[in-house]
């Protein structure tokens, strides 16, 4: 249900504007109406740092679950984290790109030995040169001797069939050149140095590695900064695009909501506020008010599905504990096989004691329920991770109670058939509800002609007497298109309906028969899913080899990997299709009005 609202409107000097608001993000209750909102430079820096402060946030969240915080200090505060957050990843990324550098150097020397540059220079000055070159081994053996005629050739290393050598001669000599030999640049130092190099920036980045595991232990401190700067934000928001300006600017006009619930706290601070001017009334029909969700224990966990889409519109109806047992339903119904669903039923049981009560246990036990309807369905259609217990020889006795796959089309037909119309009987009364019972009766009208159809027609079940040629069946579906022709647009001229009425008859029936043709994807994803993993199985038996240890091994690989790529896509399927069949077909039958935004109450400053 959507939670009741509160309208205020709030007059004050324009001196006085910034301050109110302070003092109304403190009491955290009011929620201030805002037109456009450009953000200004400052704004969008602050935007870029709370996006880097949730960034951070979850980082060092994953840090937390492998990291050894034994002995190691918190900081003081939040920003105090932030800042030596950034400093430390910084230097952490530049010393490992200088380290890698090195040591790709240090590769490249190590091919030459252990030598001293300063020595290599020496020997120039005395006149000797020092000659480095490699070439493949097969050259290198072929033109040692014509080489040695030249100068001394020494062999330092042959590594993957390149020789690595030097050529020492007289500096007075002609200038040297080896045929098929590659002369390189005389390194400058050798790989001890660089290796000790490498050690020193290796130890300055534990020390910054540490600096980041002082930021696990203090990353709780992230969060009151966090919330300040979003207070901040919504506060330079507020006084950007909240109210109109009046009076020649001299007087700020502000439209506030609040919970129906906290009336009492908020008029005790509005009679404090003896400078403004507030007026207090119920939301009309042209008035936008934010959304607050509230249902029971069930259906609360289906709002993180019916968020994905949009929140409803406050004066008309949050479909979210409507569509909860559908949703549940066609999980199972689409994954469909009991093991399956024992998987997901267990995991979520642990998670649930394990986890803090709040978003992440909702979603824990939102997963519990739809791996329950997976086991309900499983059993009923007889699979047990892709074993058909039908066939099961201490179950033969009882494999007439299975639902075999070629009925589980009939029965996603009839499932369809019942929502749509369950979704159409809805719609029929929010609209009653809300602008009179004659706004129903044209939906109503349409109800009445599909059921009696489906009865005349023995779909499900057949009346004796009653058909589609009996005088009944034709008296209910003239009251019905009485309803459906007249009664569509009241107030209306009765042409008007009549041309409007047989506009809405192409549109139901041709949308009827679509809207209940999708309902087949949960008899296709069902029996996909039970196939795929009887395949699965298949293949672990039959590609096991006679060794009887082996043998057994590479059955149970087999057969974990194959189903949990099974479990994986029919997981997927069983989220993505069900979502399509709320949000279309279920969403447009029930007459859903999207357009609600989020209740954003100014919130109160954690001062840190």
């Amino acid at each position: 249900m959507i939670v009741p609202m509160m309208k205020y409107s709030l007059i004050l000097h324009h001196s006085d504007y910034e301050g109110f608001l302070y003092r109304l993000q403190e009491l955290g209750l009011v929620d201030i109406s805002l037109s456009d909102w450009t953000p200004s430079g400052e704004e969008l820096r602050m935007l870029q740092t709370i996006n880097q402060y949730a960034t951070i946030r979850a980082d060092l969240n994953r840090r937390s679950k492998t990291a050894n915080l034994t002995n190691i200090k918190p900081l003081n505060n939040g920003r105090e984290v932030y800042d030596k957050y950034n400093v430390a990843i910084a230097q952490i990324a530049d010393l490992t790109a200088q380290i890698q550098k090195l040591q790709a150097e240090s590769e490249a020397l190590q091919v030459w030995g252990r030598f001293e540059p300063q020595l290599i220079a020496e020997l120039n000055n005395a006149g000797v040169s020092v000659h480095f070159f490699t070439s493949y081994d097969n050259i290198f053996n072929a033109n040692r001797d014509v080489w040695s005629q030249q100068a001394t050739i020494e062999l330092i290393s042959s590594e993957k069939g390149i020789s690595y050598f030097v050529a020492i001669r007289d500096v007075s000599e002609q200038p040297l050149i080896l045929n098929s030999a590659e002369e390189i640049k005389v390194p400058q130092s050798d790989y001890t140095i660089v290796a000790n190099q490498i050690a020193e920036l290796e130890q300055k980045r534990t020390e910054y590695e540490h600096e980041i595991l002082v930021c696990v232990t203090s990353r709780e401190m992230l969060t009151p900064v966090e919330e300040d700067l979003k207070a901040q934000l919504q506060i330079d928001k507020t006084l950007a695009a909240g109210g109109n300006r009046e009076a020649e600017g001299s007087l700020v006009v502000l439209e506030g909501w609040c919970k129906k619930e906290n009336i009492a706290d908020v008029d005790k601070f509005l009679d404090n506020e003896q400078d403004i001017i507030s007026f207090k009334d119920e939301p009309s029909t042209e008035d936008n008010p934010p959304i607050v969700l509230k249902n029971g224990r069930f259906a609360r966990l289906f709002e993180v599905i019916s968020n994905l889409y949009a929140l409803p519109n406050y004066h008309a109806t949050d479909l979210t504990p409507f569509f909860a047992p559908f949703f549940m339903m066609f999980f199972g119904f689409c994954l469909g096989d009991a093991g399956y669903g024992l998987i997901f039923v267990v995991l979520a049981s642990v998670l649930h004691f394990r986890l803090p009560k709040g978003g992440k246990r909702d979603v824990a036990d939102l997963v519990f329920w739809c791996g329950l309807s997976t086991v309900v369905f499983g059993a009923l259609t007889g699979t047990f991770f892709g074993v058909e217990l039908a066939k099961v020889p201490a179950l033969v006795n009882i494999k007439d109670m299975f639902i075999a796959q070629d009925k589980m089309f009939t029965v996603a037909i009839y499932v369809g058939v019942v929502q749509l119309l369950y979704a159409m009987g809805l719609k029929a009364y929010f609209a009653m509800k809300r602008f009179g019972w004659m706004y129903g009766m044209s939906t109503i009208g349409w109800i009445i002609t599909l059921v009696a159809s489906g009865l005349a027609m023995g779909m499900p079940i057949s009346i004796e007497g009653f058909t589609t040629s009996s005088v009944a069946y034709y008296a209910i579906l003239g009251v019905a298109f009485f309803m459906m022709f007249f009664m569509n647009s009241p107030g209306k001229n009765p042409l008007v309906n009549f041309g409007s009425g047989l506009w809405d008859m192409y549109n139901n029936v041709t949308g009827f028969m679509g809207d209940l043709l999708s309902y087949i994807r949960l008899f296709a994803l069902g029996i996909c899913s039970g196939i795929i993993a009887n395949v699965f199985n298949s293949l672990a038996i039959g590609m096991s080899p006679d060794i009887p240890v082996v043998g057994l091994i590479i059955t149970i690989l087999i057969m974990i990997i194959g189903h949990a790529i099974n479990l994986f896509m029919g997981v997927l399927g069983a989220f993505v299709h069900p979502l399509r069949l709320t949000f279309v077909e279920f969403y447009k039958n029930a007459g859903f009005e999207d357009g609600g935004r989020p209740f954003e109450p100014l919130k109160r400053m954690k001062n840190n």
